[in-house]
């Protein structure tokens, strides 16, 4: 489910009524719709694997209970948060969709090839409503592996030409990490994330009978000729995986 119909649609905004930020009623309606799934709480919680980028807007929610010793139970590695029976945990493994909501700014291209490094651009065209310096803007695919994100420090050239500050490619650099065709998309969207909650039966595993659920521990002895040294080591055989049935995706704008 989404805060609008599509994906596409999610817009961040200072109205309320056209905002697509997660909400207290948002949040509940996810744990409804998973309990009426049968995906089952771990302990009295779901748990939320989240990207960084949506961490401002749960910890900003007035409903939302810190963590820290209000709880008995070990907090789980990046848990930042507890709210409508949701632990969320920050990771960067969190999906993102650069770009992926509303374009807000009239979409467009790069001119020219543009090298990992590059600190401006030259777009086609300029869009409508003009990108303007200090706007976020997409370039490449969504969801490529090259595609990303950087933000205008200034504008020349009737809004063609930007100059852009972005992740770099060294130590040093913070222009493009990427290379990118002439051709390549560019547009000035809001980001969707996606919130994806998972209980006790949306992971799955299966281990070797040899080896057991823990593993075993092996030591070898005497394996030098003076009888001097001996070998240790462990073993387990198995893997885990998702049960997509049991696992609950919402969609916000951050």
């Amino acid at each position: 489910p989404n805060n609008n119909v599509l994906r596409t649609e999610l817009v961040v905004s200072d109205t309320a009524a056209d905002n697509d930020r997660p909400t207290f009623e948002f949040l509940s309606q996810l744990v409804s719709m998973a309990q009426s799934m049968g995906i089952e709480p771990i302990g009295e919680d779901f748990v939320a694997v989240i990207h960084p980028a949506v961490e401002p807007d749960i910890i900003g929610l007035t409903e939302v209970k810190g963590i820290g010793y209000n709880y008995p139970e070990h907090l789980y590695k990046g848990e930042i948060a507890r709210l409508c029976g949701i632990r969320f945990v920050k990771s960067r493994y969190g999906k993102l969709y650069l770009g992926g909501g509303k374009v807000t700014g009239a979409a467009t291209t790069l001119a020219a090839a543009e090298s990992s490094g590059d600190t401006s651009l030259n777009l086609t065209s300029i869009t409508t409503p003009a990108i303007v310096a200090g706007d976020w803007i997409t370039i490449g695919t969504l969801e490529a592996a090259d595609a990303e994100q950087v933000q205008v420090i200034s504008i020349a050239g009737g809004a063609t030409d930007v100059t852009i500050r972005g992740a770099g490619n060294g130590a040093n650099n913070f222009g493009l990490k990427y290379d990118h065709p002439a051709g390549a998309a560019v547009n000035e969207a809001t980001n969707a994330a996606a919130i994806c909650l998972l209980g006790a039966n949306s992971v799955k595993g299966v281990y070797g009978a040899d080896s057991g659920k823990f593993g075993v521990s092996v030591i070898k002895e005497n394996i030098d000729s003076l009888n001097r040294l001996l070998s240790l080591g462990w073993k387990w055989y198995g893997g885990l995986g998702i049960v997509p049935k049991y696992v609950l995706r919402g969609e916000v704008a951050c």
